[in-house]
């Protein structure tokens, strides 16, 4: 069902144009949100050898993602403390001469492996 006095574009024809089959084709990429930055347009002035402001929102980020960062690493950090105190304290001790005691690395190793270096992955 068409409406009299519109017809939809087709890509049909001899030598149809590029907006007739794609019409979102004339659109630059760079204002999509491309790497590259757009051409500047007649009458703009151009900033290119001019140091950009940083965006606050992606400093934000930035600093939101370098306090997790840090967060993560003190954790993973208290976590394997706390398991070096409990084998030291409680267990005896750790040893590498084949006594019983050599089995106390086995926690210690466990949890900076699996769960401290895993959780940094």
């Amino acid at each position: 069902m068409q409406q009299s006095g519109t017809q939809s574009p087709s890509c049909t024809g001899s030598y149809p144009s590029a907006s007739d089959c794609f019409p979102l084709g004339s659109l630059s990429t760079a204002a999509c949100g491309s790497e590259t930055a757009p051409m500047p347009q007649k009458g703009e002035a151009s900033t290119q050898g001019f140091p950009q402001l940083a965006d606050p929102f992606k400093m934000r980020s930035t600093v939101n993602f370098y306090l997790c960062y840090l967060l993560c690493l003190a954790l993973g950090l208290a976590c394997v403390v706390c398991v070096c105190l409990w084998n030291s304290r409680w267990r005896g001790g750790f040893a590498w001469d084949g006594s019983s005691l050599q089995f106390n690395w086995h926690p210690v190793l466990m949890v900076t492996g699996l769960v401290v270096l895993y959780g940094y992955g």
